[in-house]
């Protein structure tokens, strides 16, 4: 019996379902404990709130009615005679329903809204029931303000209960019979407890609150706390086995104190009801979930004992799944990276890209990365060749052919340019001449030979940085192949000094882009692009004076992009920008790589995190498994800072950013090359091509076919246009 109770928990399904269950168990109670302390000191938090104001409210309205009385009683002083201050009586205005005012005076006379009257009448007409007639005297004859307590009172015949209010004046006293309620405010809360209010002055207990007693000597006591008028002071205690809130507030007049008692039974009462409330509501939710984890569990276990009979596990057998299946993972994961590591080739080919396109910050990680892949480069000098492709299959052989006439001495890492039909190879030596030798035998292939493709080599370079400088060289040498004859290797020293180097006006226009991107003036910026495009459509120029000032431009921009001390790579993509050859192209391109360069300067000051997260994207968005959750792996931050960095800094989220660098590549493949939609699809990291293609129509607004067709429409060089001028 233990053992088939092992058995079944060790089934995938029971294990879903058990730790489903205990998951929504503590998520519906750590919420509920939760809510209900929430709930707690929200509804006691709302109901002392409220106590306080209705304390405020009353302080503030008896303390008018206090005021109003002294004031009164200031008018009395100016007022010599008995007629004028019944005048004056019948005058005045206490905005308290139900208060009776009277006027005392020394000489034993009682001044009413009905005129003037003796003492004893007074007292037989207006009778208090715990004070006798020498006690109300002497109350009339007080010569403070005072608040005598509540009582009941008969004026005229009619019996209420009313609070005395006695203020002295010289040669008598105002006296004002307040009504109980005038020291009371309605209560409209939504959340209410039982409460008792009560007015102490001079140390006695005026009003007395009717929800339920406390003793004198706790009212007193705790009341004695404030001294000053604007503080309020709050007390917990308990009392009679339940707790209880003492509000207190000073008055402005006569030492008056004003003290609200609270149950706290009724507050908890209320929280409680309200967190039954939520925590029906909770269950209900809950429920539903748990059953429809049920479902899906039956519905993922077929699926998982499939994939755990794979990896050697009997499909039906009560075994542990999900262990077969990680197991099954690993073992494939070790498979893979031997595999990538047997791949020496790819990786060296990836090597030559990014020596190509400066991805390394110096020399020195340049060098470490070569030793690597077995490739010692700790050489003097370099340059770079491009060798046009075979037109046949067979580039893998082709390149390993180019490669193989490297004399001793000599250390090269080569590529295929597919978007360019090029070899590319970049060769490292500690001498001149076996470079040049190298070049020449490259050249002198009897394959290049027969089927006169072109080659071309860069100028000789002992600087690290010069090296995206250095495949703009060549590609410069690689284009002058229209213009200089079938030459079988085509110099970039060779050629620059048979042209004259380069237009001197359009030198001058590359110093000015450079100086205004130096300053990071964008107004500059394109009145300079505007300028050097109308200078050049406004002269005459072969397509190899056009490379030439082309080349220019672009190495002032390398150049700018150095002195900044950030990588050109991490700004704009060097092979695409190798391929231009129509001025409008031209324009559209240094326009956008200048931009680039300004906001890769601002980019600069940002923190070092976004400028990682944009190098993690740019160089893997090509990868069609490539996601958001690898850049965030690849960057050392989770998702989710990842999007809050993009969104800061670029103002874009992720997947936004991943698709504008996947379509500005797709746009540039389809542009520049002939490519099957479905090879640019892979190319731009997309592995499915219907998808791909319906990404780009909302990016461009056109399908991939027709926007090739509007990009092979516009582009015309400008050795082309001479031309047709000159057939005219």
């Amino acid at each position: 019996m233990p053992k088939k109770l092992r058995s079944f928990f060790k089934s995938t399904f029971v294990r879903y379902i058990v730790s489903y269950i205990l998951l929504t168990a503590l998520l519906v109670g750590g919420i509920t404990l939760y809510m209900y302390s929430y709930y707690r000191k929200s509804v006691y938090s709302s109901v002392i709130s409220g106590e306080t104001s209705l304390a405020w409210q009353i302080k503030y309205m008896t303390d008018g009615y206090f005021s109003a009385l002294g004031n009164f009683a200031s008018r009395m002083d100016a007022q010599p005679g008995e007629n004028a201050r019944a005048q004056a009586l019948q005058s005045f205005y206490l905005p308290c329903e139900g208060a009776h005012t009277y006027v005392y005076l020394d000489s034993g006379r009682v001044i009413s809204a009905q005129g003037g009257t003796g003492f004893s009448e007074f007292a037989r007409e207006v009778s208090f029931s715990e004070l006798n007639d020498a006690d109300l005297k002497a109350l009339l004859e007080t010569r403070e303000f005072t608040l005598s307590p509540a009582q009941r009172i008969s004026v005229y015949g009619e019996e209420n209960e009313y609070v005395p209010a006695v203020y002295p004046f010289t040669g008598g006293s105002v006296v004002c019979l307040l009504p109980l309620g005038a020291f009371d405010v309605p209560d409209t809360r939504d959340v209410s407890t039982a409460c008792s209010r009560y007015v102490i002055s001079g140390g006695r207990i005026i009003t007395r609150g009717d929800s339920f007693s406390v003793s004198d000597e706790i009212i007193l006591r705790v009341s004695r706390h404030v001294n000053s008028e604007e503080e309020i002071y709050t007390e917990t205690r308990r009392m009679n086995g339940r707790e209880h809130v003492f509000i207190v507030l000073a008055g402005a007049q006569g030492e008056s104190v004003y003290t609200s008692v609270l149950t706290l039974t009724g507050i908890y009462t209320k929280a409680a009801s309200v967190w039954l409330g939520f925590t029906a509501v909770l269950l209900s939710i809950a429920l539903p979930c748990v059953i429809f984890m049920i479902i899906i569990s039956r519905r993922n276990l077929a699926p998982i004992q499939r994939m755990s009979s794979h990896f050697g596990t009997v499909s039906g057998a009560r075994t542990d799944d999900i262990q077969a299946i990680s197991r099954g993972i690993s073992e494939l994961e070790s498979r893979n990276m031997e595999l990538e590591t047997r791949s020496l080739a790819a990786r060296r080919h990836m090597f030559a890209r990014e020596l190509a396109l400066g991805r390394y910050e110096d020399a020195e990680s340049a060098r470490e990365a070569g030793a690597e892949i077995g490739l010692d480069i700790a050489k003097q000098y370099f340059c770079v060749l491009l060798i046009g492709a075979p037109r046949e299959r067979g580039r893998d052989v082709y390149l390993d052919s180019v490669l193989s006439p490297a004399p001793e001495g000599v250390v090269c890492a080569g590529t295929e340019l597919l978007e360019n039909e090029q070899m590319l190879v970049v060769a490292f030596s500690d001498e001149v001449k076996l470079l040049d030798e190298y070049a020449r035998a490259v050249s002198a292939l009897p394959r290049v030979r027969a089927q006169h493709i072109a080659a071309a080599m860069s100028g000789v370079h002992d600087d690290f940085k010069k090296l995206p400088a250095a495949f703009l060289e060549a590609t410069s040498a690689y284009e002058s192949r229209f213009v200089m004859g079938d030459a079988h290797l085509l110099s970039f020293s060779e050629i620059a000094f048979a042209g004259g180097r380069t237009v001197p006006a359009a030198a001058e226009y590359a110093r000015g882009i450079k100086e205004a991107l130096a300053e990071g003036d964008r107004t500059r910026v394109d009145e300079a692009i505007g300028e050097l495009t109308a200078f050049l459509k406004g002269g005459e120029m072969n397509l190899f004076t056009f490379r030439q000032v082309y080349n220019d431009i672009i190495n002032a921009i390398l150049a700018e992009a150095g002195d900044s001390g950030y990588s050109g790579a991490e700004i704009y993509n060097l092979f695409s920008l190798s391929g231009c050859r129509s001025l409008d192209e031209l324009d559209g391109i240094l326009r956008s790589v200048c931009e680039s360069v300004i906001n890769a300067r601002s980019s600069a000051e940002r923190s070092p995190l976004i400028q990682k997260i944009m190098r993690v994207m740019t160089e893997n968005y090509t990868a069609s498994d490539f996601s958001i959750s690898r850049a965030a792996e690849l960057s050392g931050v989770t998702p989710g800072r990842l999007a809050a960095e993009l969104k800061t800094n670029m103002g874009m989220t992720p997947n936004d950013y991943l698709t504008m660098l996947r379509m500005e590549e797709a746009k540039k493949l389809l542009a520049q090359t002939d490519l099957a939609v479905g090879d640019v699809c892979g190319l731009s990291g997309y592995a499915d091509a219907s998808s791909f293609t319906r990404r780009f129509r909302l990016y461009t607004g056109m399908t991939p076919l027709a926007y090739r067709q509007s990009a092979k429409e516009g582009q015309t060089t400008p050795g082309e246009e001479t031309q047709h001028e000159e057939d005219a």
